[in-house]
């Protein structure tokens, strides 16, 4: 199966795909005849990968790979963000618990 994951990719990619180039496959959570989910997140993996088109071109594998690495990048500094709140707020005790959690999650 060339799909590992259903939902991201028709939820999300071919929605960014859509965005992006202007064409793709719409998936009808997001059609504008049941319109139960909003654009707004997937805008802005479109503006994340358009930002990319500037530097790689209309490679579309690259252009994944760097949204990819962004929304890596901004969980990373968000969880990094949040162990910091941890012993800040409940000492190092509970905010190596917190990291060794996040570090399995």
């Amino acid at each position: 199966n060339l799909v590992a994951d259903c939902d991201e990719t028709f939820n999300y990619w071919e929605p960014t795909h859509y965005l992006m180039f202007g064409y793709g496959f719409q998936t009808w959570e997001y059609s504008p005849v049941y319109g139960i989910r909003s654009y707004s997140y997937i805008f802005i993996h479109a503006v994340i990968g358009k930002l990319a088109s500037f530097i790689v071109g209309d490679n579309k594998i690259a252009i994944f790979y760097a949204i990819r690495a962004a929304l890596g990048t901004f969980c990373a500094i968000s969880e990094a963000v949040f162990y910091c709140g941890a012993l800040k707020k409940f000492g190092p005790n509970i905010a190596k618990l917190c990291l060794l959690l996040m570090t399995f999650s």
